[in-house]
């Protein structure tokens, strides 16, 4: 099952409490489960994957998705759904399964990384989230390769972290070494690629963006109508706050965000048209 505990106002946490659906049912299943919180249909709305353990579970590791149909503020979880691959193949085959959910390829849609096994000889496998943000589709997956085309290998049970760990604006994985002896590897990623805008981009279109004072200014020009979402990620992909702009008229429009509520990091900020993305901007928030 999963626990949660809430963060009390002097840094000290409440007694757990054992998270629960709608229906009563305890998030979770059978032993090991590993949570991963997401949102993962793009509703603003934080939802929760758990990874589990192995043969209890119909032969193999699985994962389920628990869907938010609450609030921000007041969640409450559909029953669980196992996840499957875009040709409905259910995942599993797998054990102890640790995952991330992250936009590992810098399209925009949140993927799935899996790290599992009972083995000294472990692998990280890529789920690539070949549908939309809002409804996503995975393929099936292949194991993380470091730039020399070798396949990452770690020592048993290592579950993926990826952060912006040398604060380039790109992805990197930490992870344990293959063998207790070896500590902890850090395996740098590559800088996401700089968005172009030009006569041919695709409308609607960010003309230009500012950061003055703290606030965060945009430019947006839009085709038609269109009702915009405003996001603000961190660079793993979890969501630190989602704004609902409402509908906005065809034309130029301009949006200000107050970048000042959050702490110094790298974050994602993600401007959405109805069901498209059409722009996303990283950016390195100091404070003094």
């Amino acid at each position: 099952m999963v626990n949660f505990f809430k963060r009390k106002s002097d840094g000290t946490l409440n007694a757990k409490i054992v998270m629960k659906t709608a229906s009563g049912a305890p998030l979770g299943m059978a032993s090991n489960a590993c949570p991963a919180v997401a949102d993962w249909n793009g509703d603003g709305l934080f939802d929760i994957l758990v990874g589990t353990e192995n043969a209890a579970d119909n032969g193999g590791g699985l994962i389920k998705l628990f869907i938010n149909k609450g609030t921000a503020q007041k969640y409450s979880f559909e029953d669980g759904v196992l996840v499957k691959t875009s040709d409905g193949q259910v995942i599993k085959n797998y054990q102890r399964i640790r995952i991330q959910v992250v936009d590992l390829n810098y399209d925009g849609k949140l993927d799935l990384v899996m790290g599992q096994g009972w083995s000294t000889n472990a692998s990280f496998w890529f789920f690539e989230n070949s549908g939309t943000a809002k409804v996503p589709s995975l393929k099936q997956p292949v194991k993380l390769q470091k730039k020399d085309g070798s396949t990452i290998t770690v020592y048993l049970d290592a579950g993926p972290c990826f952060t912006d760990w040398n604060s380039d604006g790109g992805l990197d994985l930490i992870a344990a070494g293959k063998g207790l002896e070896n500590g902890i590897d850090l395996y740098l990623g590559e800088k996401p690629p700089t968005p172009v805008l030009n006569s041919n981009s695709v409308k609607p279109a960010v003309r230009k963006y500012t950061l003055q004072g703290g606030h965060y200014r945009t430019e947006l020009y839009l085709n038609n109508q269109e009702n915009i979402l405003f996001q603000v990620l961190s660079v793993d992909g979890r969501m630190v706050e989602s704004v609902n702009l409402g509908s906005l008229p065809a034309g130029a429009n301009s949006i200000r965000h107050d970048m000042n509520k959050y702490p110094t990091g790298c974050y994602v900020i993600r401007v959405r048209a109805g069901e498209k993305s059409i722009n996303e901007n990283r950016l390195l928030l100091f404070k003094n």
